[in-house]
């Protein structure tokens, strides 16, 4: 599996990661050390990685602080050791934000339990963001060669296992998606692999990830 991600940045793919908790966390961490690995292969790889964090303002913000944290351990890192290392904080359009709507609008709070579609709020808080970002990307770089990595794994939940499979999403493998290009690099993995990494992390040792 860690060659896919090294040809990922080999192949001069940009890369875009979202990160809101530990599972894209622990999928930050393969993929940073992909980006290590194919930077030592080739430094004029021409493959960047653009690390996302949506901000609903509705979402917790003791978690989002933590995510705008390693934003910037990940830019520093970065710094440090010669990578292409980005960081954004998305935000929905003004128009679309909880607080205008609720306050400006009159309208309810939307949330998965009011909402006529329970993914009403996430489209317009996190998806349209995305895909307007993402789009920056095309154009920023002149590519179409631009894959979403993701944190989402089989075993969260029952859901989220019909989800990744109605998409045909594999671990290893880039699939066609309403976002673009997309790679679940975590996918296969269970709840003990996360925390499991994250020791080793802590003991001193990545080893997993590489």
């Amino acid at each position: 599996q860690k060659e896919s991600i090294d040809l990922l940045f080999l192949d001069g793919w940009k890369v875009s990661l979202g990160l809101s908790g530990k599972d894209s966390g622990a999928a930050s961490v393969c993929i940073v050390e992909g980006l290590l690995r194919a930077t030592a292969v080739n430094p004029e790889h021409g493959g960047a990685l653009h690390v996302v964090t949506t901000n609903t303002t509705l979402d917790n913000m003791v978690l989002h602080d933590y995510m705008m944290q390693l934003h910037e351990d990940m830019r520093h890192y970065g710094q440090e050791n010669n990578l292409p290392i980005f960081t954004h904080e998305l935000k929905p359009s003004l128009s679309k934000s909880p607080m205008v709507e609720y306050i400006g609008k009159g309208k309810l709070l939307r949330t998965a339990a009011t909402s006529n579609n329970g993914r009403d709020c996430a489209i317009d808080w996190k998806i349209i963001p995305m895909k307007r970002f993402l789009k920056s990307l095309q154009k920023q770089y002149k590519t179409t060669k631009i894959v979403s990595i993701s944190g989402s794994r089989e075993s969260e939940s029952l859901a989220r296992s019909k989800s990744l499979a109605k998409r045909s999403e594999s671990a290893t493998e880039m699939v066609s998606t309403d976002l673009g290009w997309s790679q679940p690099i975590i996918k296969d993995w269970t709840l003990n692999d996360v925390w499991q990494l994250f020791k080793l992390i802590d003991d001193g040792d990545n080893t997993m990830a590489s």
